[in-house]
């Protein structure tokens, strides 16, 4: 199962990564190389495809070119339909309506006559994005706005008018405006080519960075994955060199640490393959949800998704990972087991009592996602481990009262309450003063187990030591 998970975890990124590179590796190189300027003297047909820099001068016509999902009556890009004074021809650009100020002003200058216009700051707008080839559906949508342009119509209706000639076309603007009237009075045009601000073949340059993060991240996880699968899994073999029965104690906690440990790692890799899996459905749906198309789906949220979901993935993978690593554990069962037990002597007494000790007096507990705890009741000593390596030792040789206690309460967590039971036991140590506080103590999350330990306690002390439930 693990080998299967693993192989699909980098066929997965593989396909990501490769698929990513191909959606957004042409735009990328031509946002690396910069966008050319777009001369009088250049074609459009010749320049179809290139990521340019367009001069628009003369905008006479403009509308609502894409509106918010959420909210039908708000306009999220506007379309300026531009008339090429040098190629005798209409460009279209589309633009985001925050940004359209320039145009809006050229737009409303050229609707001046000429005395109110003079003066007015008529500088171009420098349009930056691929040049393409509108469809057909898009060109009638296009002429219908054209033909009912404000700009457009205004100077349509005065262009055989000599009475206001001078009032509209006294200037250079209106001189070029005359051409603009005689390339309507033709006829509609053949070839009509757009240009998207800020967009290299239909993604926009934070769509571009976006999707070539998250391939070069999936490419890292696939060539991880990769690496991972060609090492295999090391033959589990605990050769320590550790000497006496401390040593046995701690070569047998190695041990079953590394199959717990592989077993909470082989969890920990299904959970993360799902999250990022998850995370990429989720946003990939909400795309479609508001109502984009599959290629504005393609450039955003499936890639945001993904970055995401593999982010989220991988960094439950290393704080898991860093936690199940046997060696590391065992250090910390001997560290601890040094400081409660500090005389070499004792160490020993204890490891040998645990170690020889018959699996009857074994307990194990596993609850969900809380750490595993299990442990033995020797002759003498009773020891209580958890999979990350904390212990706790009772002496019964030092006993002189056991209590018994279920706590329960609950905590409050982001407005939701949950509850919880604990099955404590205490051990008060033989003193001659007397004592209010436990010595140790040791918890449990089942009453089964909490009853079966009580049990084997039970077996060892007999009545010589007073049990108190409370």
């Amino acid at each position: 199962m693990k080998k299967l998970l693993d192989i699909v975890v980098t066929l997965c990124a593989l396909a990501a990564g490769i698929g990513l590179l191909v959606l957004c590796g042409g735009p990328f190189l031509k946002f690396q190389t910069g966008a050319r300027a777009l001369g009088t003297s250049d074609a459009l047909a010749e320049a179809e495809g290139e990521y340019v820099t367009y001069e628009a001068a003369y905008p006479v016509a403009s509308f609502g070119a894409e509106y918010y999902s959420g909210d039908p009556d708000r306009v999220k890009k506007m379309g300026y339909v531009v008339y090429d004074e040098a190629r005798q021809a209409f460009v279209y650009i589309i633009i985001d309506e925050q940004d359209d100020a320039r145009l809006s002003n050229l737009m409303y200058y050229l609707g001046m006559n000429v005395e109110l216009r003079e003066g007015r700051d008529m500088t171009p707008f420098v349009a930056e994005g691929s040049l393409k080839l509108m469809d057909s559906d898009s060109v009638r949508k296009v002429q219908k706005e054209l033909d009912n342009g404000k700009v457009a119509k205004l100077y349509l209706t005065y262009y055989n008018d000599g009475d206001f000639t001078s009032y509209y076309f006294g200037d250079e603007y209106g001189e070029i405006m005359k051409g603009m009237c005689a390339l309507l009075n033709e006829g509609q045009q053949s070839k009509w080519y757009y240009i998207e601000e800020g967009c290299i073949d239909g993604m926009s340059k934070g769509q571009i960075w976006l999707c070539m993060l998250t391939a070069l991240f999936s490419l890292l996880i696939f060539v991880c994955s990769l690496i991972s699968l060609l090492k295999g899994k090391k033959e589990d073999s605990v050769v320590s060199g550790r000497a006496g029965s401390m040593g046995r104690l701690l070569d047998a906690i190695e041990k079953r640490m590394a199959e717990q440990c592989e077993e909470r790692l082989n969890r920990t890799r299904l959970m993360a393959f799902l999250t990022a899996v998850g995370t990429t459905c989720v946003l990939s749906v909400i795309g479609f949800a508001v109502g984009l198309t599959l290629p504005k789906v393609l450039v955003f949220h499936f890639p945001l998704g993904l970055l995401l979901g593999e982010i989220f993935a991988v960094v439950l993978w290393k704080a898991q990972s860093g936690q199940s690593k046997p060696k590391k554990i065992v250090k910390k069962v001997e560290k601890e087991i040094k400081r409660q037990l500090p005389q070499p002597a004792e160490q020993e007494a204890f490891a040998e009592d645990i170690v020889t000790a018959d699996n009857e007096w074994d307990f194990t507990e596993e609850v969900g996602s809380e750490p595993m705890v299990y442990g033995t009741v020797g002759s003498r000593y009773w020891a209580k481990f958890t999979e990350f390596g904390l212990v706790t030792i009772v002496d019964s040789a030092r006993l002189a009262k056991i209590e018994t206690e279920k706590t329960s309460g609950s905590v409050r967590v982001n407005r939701v309450r949950t509850y919880y039971h604990s099955y404590d036991i205490r051990f008060f140590y033989q003193n001659a003063e007397v004592k209010k506080r436990f010595d140790v103590a040791i918890s449990f999350n089942l009453e089964e187990t909490a009853g079966l330990f009580m049990t084997l306690v039970r077996r060892r002390v007999g009545e010589k030591v007073e049990i108190v439930a409370k």
